[in-house]
């Protein structure tokens, strides 16, 4: 068995004190240094605590193997223990060092619930995802039902400019084949056509008693044809002379022929298709 000398067996005692003290030390100066930063945290300075007891009490061990060649080292302890308690009390709240196994149940269950806030948080956040992928996931089906629809509005406002054509077509059959009576043919026609305007204009005066608009615009196949249009404006006097009391002395309807004529709506189908789109 090899046997150290005197002076080889205090520099190993040395060695065996110090080592611990010094990492004791170390970890209090961290914490020390956290501190001030403002980065000490709870769950940091429970474990910074606890490593400094775990090496106290091993120096605290060797010491007491060691006693009697010990003695001028347990100051050094000493020291680093009032160090350790200044650094508890630098805390908010304060810990003390003795009791501080008492508190490290609390550290605990303070920092299990954070966890579980955690995972919560991390769940919601997961449930929000799948959500967000599933209406993504809907969005194709969306999409086609618009294009269908959008679809359908241009089929639909191809078969109202094929039937406005159509009406135009006819209009302008009458009309020529009007033109091409006799004369007195066409005098019977013209007290018909005058008949038709003040009925229509009759409800123009209604449109006009009630909502007072400044213009009625003409428009459709109707719009195409100047002689209609013409009889409008030359039968209105005679429309407004059948009427007494406080109608009689409502503004005379305007009347305005549609800048789009026979494509006026047909426009306006376009329009609402793209609306809705």
């Amino acid at each position: 068995m090899t046997t150290l000398s005197p002076e080889n067996e205090v520099s190993a005692l040395a060695h065996q004190l110090l080592s611990p003290v010094t990492a004791a030390g170390n970890y209090a100066a961290a914490m020390a240094t956290a501190l001030k930063a403002g980065t000490l945290t709870p769950e940091k300075t429970a474990d910074g605590l606890q490593r400094i007891l775990r090496e106290t009490e091993r120096a605290q061990k060797t010491a007491a193997e060691r006693s009697a060649q010990a003695a001028g080292l347990r100051g050094q302890l000493g020291a680093v223990r009032e160090a350790l308690a200044q650094s508890c009390q630098a805390l908010t709240p304060p810990l003390d060092p003795d009791t501080l196994a008492d508190t490290l149940p609390a550290l605990r269950a303070a920092a299990a619930q954070d966890a579980e806030a955690i995972k919560a948080q991390y769940t919601a956040q997961q449930q929000a995802l799948a959500a967000l992928q599933a209406l993504e996931s809907g969005l194709p089906a969306q999409e086609a039902a618009l294009r269908q629809q959008q679809a359908d509005m241009q089929d639909r406002a191809q078969e109202i400019s094929a039937l406005e054509a159509r009406c135009a077509e006819l209009d302008a059959d009458v009309l020529r084949r009007a033109q091409e009576l006799p004369h007195a043919d066409r005098a019977a026609a013209q007290r018909a056509l005058d008949r038709y305007a003040r009925a229509f204009d009759g409800q123009l005066i209604n449109l006009q008693a009630v909502l007072d608009p400044e213009v009625f615009v003409i428009a459709g196949g109707i719009s195409c044809h100047p002689e209609l249009v013409d009889a409008l404006r030359a039968q209105m006097p005679l429309a407004l002379a059948s009427y007494e009391g406080t109608l009689a002395g409502i503004p005379v309807p305007q009347i305005k022929v549609a800048e789009l004529g026979n494509d006026a709506n047909l426009y306006g189908a376009v329009q609402e298709a793209m609306r809705l789109v």
